[in-house]
């Protein structure tokens, strides 16, 4: 398996449209909070022990949809 690559919150770049035609995008100024949130939803599926019916089965996960969010508050002017 690769490892990831990571990188700070603080290095990503928000920017917002203007909603024209072409778009354009611009990063607003005075954002006095910032968060990211991923969430990963899972598929549980039990594996019995073949060897050992009477054993207790082992629960395998897999990732069924992965869903991020960006929260952002902006200052008020001065």
């Amino acid at each position: 398996m690769t490892k990831a690559t990571t990188t700070t919150f603080g290095s990503f770049l928000i920017k917002l449209g203007d909603g024209a035609s072409p778009e354009v995008f611009a990063a607003p100024c005075g954002l006095t909070t910032k968060g990211f949130n991923q969430t990963a939803n899972v598929q549980e599926t039990s594996v019995p022990d073949c060897a050992d019916p009477d054993a207790p089965a082992y629960i395998e996960r897999a990732v069924d949809t992965i869903s991020s969010e960006i929260t952002a508050m902006a200052g008020q002017p001065v």
